[in-house]
């Protein structure tokens, strides 16, 4: 990867064509480090990615058809807690199963 694609820019998370994580209060949860980068969609899908760990999480979810009503933060509290899950998988490794 192109590390200029991952480099913080000054005045916030943006990078180019990604999304840093943010220091307080992350989509992407409290165990995925500060070299994470990642992507939300509009639609409720996500996948943050720890460049340093080499670990990646994706989540799709349907955030339109579950929760069409406009400011609905539904998502915005599942998502840390789906990322910190699958860190977890990852830090104990284990195989990833639905729960």
């Amino acid at each position: 990867m192109r590390m200029w694609l991952v480099r913080p820019r000054p005045n916030g998370t943006l990078r180019a064509g990604f999304d840093g994580k943010s220091e307080r209060g992350s989509l992407a949860g409290d165990k995925f480090g500060p070299s994470t980068i990642g992507h939300l969609g509009f639609t409720g899908t996500s996948f943050w990615c720890d460049v340093e760990r080499q670990m990646v999480g994706v989540v799709l979810t349907n955030r339109v058809h579950l929760h069409p009503a406009k400011g609905s933060q539904v998502h915005r509290r599942a998502w840390p807690r789906a990322y910190d899950r699958i860190a977890q998988w990852a830090e104990e490794g284990a195989s990833p199963e639905l729960w």
